[in-house]
């Protein structure tokens, strides 16, 4: 008899209401450090992400800068740097700059004549 009720006082502590308490306090202080842990892991993985789309980025920018420098090691890779930045030209040689007048400012008359033409045939219609 006394082992059952020794029983019994166990469980009226197990689920008593501050054994509950406490354990929900206990499981609410474990999911907000597995929520905050889950959080650090997001923002870590997406700094991983932008790190390895910058470093790719980085390697191609440097392979690119390989090459500009392989080829500028060359006579001809230099003369052609040469030609494009500066516009020079050897001796025999002569360098004609062609010049767009820009197509804008035609279409830019030629709406305004369009504009001007239909204010002229308003005129006359009133004359």
């Amino acid at each position: 008899m006394k082992e059952f009720q020794k029983k019994i006082i166990v469980k009226k502590r197990i689920y008593s209401n501050f054994s509950i308490i406490l354990l929900l306090i206990i499981l609410f202080l474990v999911l907000n450090s597995t929520y905050e842990l889950w959080k650090k892991y997001k923002y870590t993985k997406m700094v991983l992400e932008n790190d390895e789309r910058k470093l790719s980025e980085l390697k191609d920018q440097k392979n690119n800068l390989e090459e500009k420098i392989q080829d500028l090691s060359t006579e001809v890779g230099v003369e052609r740097e040469l030609r494009e930045r500066f516009y020079l030209a050897k001796p025999e040689e002569n360098v004609i700059f062609i010049i767009d007048t820009g197509t804008e400012e035609i279409l830019e008359i030629e709406e305004k004549n369009k504009i001007e033409h239909f204010f002229d045939k308003f005129k006359t219609l009133f004359k």
